[in-house]
């Protein structure tokens, strides 16, 4: 019986072959876009979702109005310790400085010119969670003078991530002590 349907179908494609390809056409159109539509909505619900409290972290956003509107992660510096002294429902912060497009890196041997490089406090690993893979965890970036760097960096800078910890690297002419090599960051994240 349902040999017949299928015969019977099959005869109706040849015979209307420009309806059966416009049809065909246009619902493997759809589907593509409702998968590229899943895709992307899913992407966007995820952001930062690998952090442990990422309920409980916000990010603090200006919009200025000078020669043009700009809308961007920017506030004084003070904003953070201000806000945990002042208000008992903010419990950390974690500022961030963003070092350049094209930062000069270098271990002993080899100049690197890297993006995505920033400059933080020592309570980012109280407010974000990253798995670390080599190094310590306790007194993270608590001296002046440390770096943590991600896994495919230390793997470029380095033989292994294993390597890199207690090394120096020189970062736009200040030197470093590397810490902790921590997973790469994934693409949705604010921090990328």
């Amino acid at each position: 019986m349902i040999f017949s349907y299928l015969k019977i179908a099959l005869r109706h494609l040849v015979k209307n072959r420009i309806y059966a390809f416009v049809s065909i056409m246009g619902l493997a159109f759809g589907i593509a876009c409702s998968i590229l539509i899943t895709l992307y909505v899913s992407d966007e619900l995820t952001y930062d979702a690998h952090h442990e409290d990422v309920d409980q972290i916000y990010r603090v956003q200006s919009y200025l109005k000078m020669s043009g509107e700009i809308d961007a992660a920017l506030s004084n510096m003070a904003l953070g310790p201000t806000l945990v002294q002042d208000y008992p429902e903010v419990e950390s912060y974690a500022r961030f400085l963003s070092l350049g497009s094209e930062t000069e890196i270098s271990n002993e041997t080899d100049l690197f010119l890297e993006e995505g490089l920033f400059m933080t406090d020592s309570t980012f690993n109280e407010v974000f969670t990253y798995r670390i893979l080599s190094g310590r965890n306790e007194n993270l970036l608590n001296t002046a003078g440390t770096a943590v760097l991600t896994k495919s960096l230390a793997e470029k800078m380095f033989e292994s991530p294993d390597d890199a910890i207690g090394k120096q690297i020189k970062v736009n002419n200040s030197i470093c002590e590397v810490q902790a090599v921590i997973a790469d960051i994934p693409g949705n994240s604010e921090i990328a």
